[in-house]
């Protein structure tokens, strides 16, 4: 099965309040991810792959390991169709997921799409500048 991690090289986000921001720097996209989203989210700073977010789901929330599993591998065919993932190789997975006590109420995770300022997050280059300054950009990370 395929590992995801966030796409750091095109991606910048944050984590605010329990909502996490994300703007795609070359399309100048935003996005809004909560509650389920923002676990999974969060678990993708690292190599992860669908039965391991299913895991962590269903170790946190009010729902059936399978479900999980299943929501978690759609909401990742829409994080890469956006352009905020990329495949990698697979990490060392812990051998136990901590569990929540209680479980969260669960709901199926969302990813909000916002374009309203993709004009303005476009113009400006200072977002993907290395240490030289504008108008240097960083070299590429590599990929695997």
């Amino acid at each position: 099965m395929a590992a995801w991690i966030i796409d750091r090289e095109a991606v910048s986000s944050d984590f605010l309040e329990g909502e996490v921001v994300a703007i795609h720097l070359g399309t100048g996209i935003y996005y809004s991810l909560r509650g389920t989203a923002a676990a999974i989210w969060q678990t993708l700073s690292e190599p992860v792959d669908a039965v391991r977010l299913g895991a962590v789901l269903a170790a946190r929330y009010a729902i059936a390991p399978a479900q999980a599993e299943q929501d978690a591998a759609a909401f990742l065919v829409r994080l890469q169709a956006e352009g905020l993932i990329r495949s990698a190789t697979a990490g060392t997975v812990p051998a136990a997921v901590p569990v929540s006590s209680p479980l969260l109420p669960y709901a199926a995770p969302a990813l909000e799409r916002f374009a309203d300022l993709q004009d303005l997050l476009l113009l400006d280059p200072i977002h993907d500048v290395g240490a030289q300054g504008w108008p240097h950009r960083p070299p590429p990370e590599p990929k695997p």
